[in-house]
């Protein structure tokens, strides 16, 4: 019989290791997925293959994650103060 980890656990899971090895900031399991398509796509892996591995149904999905050509100080984030 197999058991699945829930996502809160998980979440806790990956908080409690990045806090253990120093990881700065917000952390998380969508955090590290994130991570994975970025680097992927920027290391040149075609945007099927990453879709294929994480398992979107829809390439438009996959293409939410492709930040390769965009420029952070454009977005609105980058106007907020705090």
């Amino acid at each position: 019989m197999h058991r699945y980890l829930a996502p809160d656990m998980i979440d806790k899971v990956v908080r409690r290791w990045a806090a253990e090895v120093g990881v700065p900031g917000k952390v998380s399991a969508h955090t590290m997925r994130s991570t994975f398509f970025t680097r992927n796509l920027e290391n040149g892996c075609p945007l099927e293959r990453v879709q294929a591995d994480v398992g979107h149904a829809d390439i438009s999905t996959t293409q939410i994650y492709d930040h390769r050509n965009r420029n952070p100080e454009e977005a609105a984030l980058f106007y907020a103060n705090y």
